[in-house]
């Protein structure tokens, strides 16, 4: 049996892509899992325990080091004093698999001192977004720091086109392969009738993302009511309804990860709003939302992103408000324009894409084609 480490350093340890989609594929396959995970309050460094058969192993952060001083411990033959990189070497595994910058830097030198280990970063965004408001000096650095740490890279795994385009552009000579942050098919799909139309939002509200005040100016505008399951970050000023759109707008709260199918049984479009004035990101990105809302039958309404107008123009499930930042006027209109069969039909479309080609299914698929490559 072939042993997998994952190496996180940000995300939570039930994290829907890492946890929920690949690390329980590679379960199912055969494949002894473990994930290195940062400790919480009530756990002990190093001390490992289950979770659905996968193995979770703790461990303390270390201090974060700028981007030049990393390049630095690359060039070094000596593995630095790090909780996360001495119990990665613990593990032994036949391969590394890491998520973050961070946890790719530990990755390379738990590589090096496992003899015939292999490494695959999973880049969920783009590291070196040329859109943002970091100086170019620092993003170079960022970009010299991550070429560095390609060269000792086997595999690349991320979440666009767009993003695997960045990697190939960098030279790399290694595969580079999409899977996308999409659920398992769900084989069945009951929708609610209901007598007007509601907007689902699925996630985290922020201004970058789900713009609430856009959704409560569209309830105002418009007879549209609206559901959000999720809400704010923890970190932020929780979301006020007013009083008067109490009954337009429903609040569900955070749900588990296998109950947004039926959360999303009353929802008739899927709202989708990305902030990519900064950020190429959100331009390129394909979210789990997108997904969950096609799977579920749900066309999706969006602003100009890329990766998402292309899928929604090929496979007709959803709208395209074409500016970068509509008003909600913009969306109401959009919206407005769409017949309810016309609805129908773009939700119809969405679930035949999704059991056709874009299910967890097939993103699984390709995961094990990848790892089989790799331990051959």
């Amino acid at each position: 049996m072939k042993t997998v480490c994952f190496v996180v350093t940000e995300h939570p340890i039930k994290d829907a892509r890492i946890f929920h989609r690949e690390a329980k594929s590679l379960a199912r396959a055969g494949y002894n899992v473990t994930i290195l995970s940062p400790s919480q309050a009530t756990e002990r460094e190093g001390v490992p325990f289950l979770i659905d058969e996968i193995t979770i192993v703790p461990y303390v952060p270390d201090r974060l080091k700028d981007d030049q001083h990393r390049s630095f411990e690359l060039r070094q033959n000596k593995t630095p004093e790090s909780s996360l990189v001495r119990l990665g070497i613990k593990v032994r595994a036949d391969l590394y698999h890491a998520h973050e910058m961070e946890s790719l830097h530990a990755a390379v030198f738990m590589k090096r001192a496992v003899s015939d280990a292999r490494l695959v970063f999973d880049s969920h965004e783009l590291f070196v977004d040329h859109r943002s408001l970091t100086s170019i000096r620092r993003r170079e650095q960022k970009e010299a720091w991550l070429r560095q740490m390609l060269e000792e890279t086997d595999a690349i795994i991320t979440v666009s086109p767009s993003i695997a385009e960045y990697y190939k552009n960098l030279s790399f000579k290694g595969p580079v392969e999409v899977i996308v942050n999409s659920p398992p098919f769900t084989s069945f799909v009951h929708k609610k009738k209901t007598s007007h139309r509601t907007i689902g939002y699925v996630g985290m509200v922020t201004k970058d993302k789900g713009n609430w005040q856009k959704l409560v100016d569209i309830a105002e505008q418009s007879e549209y009511s609206i559901k959000i399951i999720g809400g704010a970050p923890r970190h932020e000023t929780e979301l006020l309804v007013p009083d008067h759109l109490h009954d337009r707008i429903e609040m569900t709260g955070w749900v588990d990860y296998d109950h947004i199918p039926s959360e999303l049984e009353d929802v008739d479009i899927g709202w989708i709003d990305m902030n990519t004035k900064r950020s190429m990101n959100r331009y390129f990105s394909l979210p789990n939302k997108f997904f969950s809302f096609l799977d579920a039958g749900v066309p999706v309404i969006v602003n100009d992103c890329l990766e998402m107008r292309k899928v929604i123009e090929k496979e007709r499930c959803g709208i395209v408000i074409p500016m970068e930042n509509p008003a909600a006027t913009d969306y109401a209109n959009g919206m407005l324009s769409v017949s309810d069969d016309q609805l129908q039909r773009m939700g119809e479309n969405a679930r035949r894409y999704m059991q056709r080609e874009m299910s967890w299914d097939h993103m699984e698929r390709r995961l094990l084609a990848l790892y089989e490559t790799l331990l051959v």
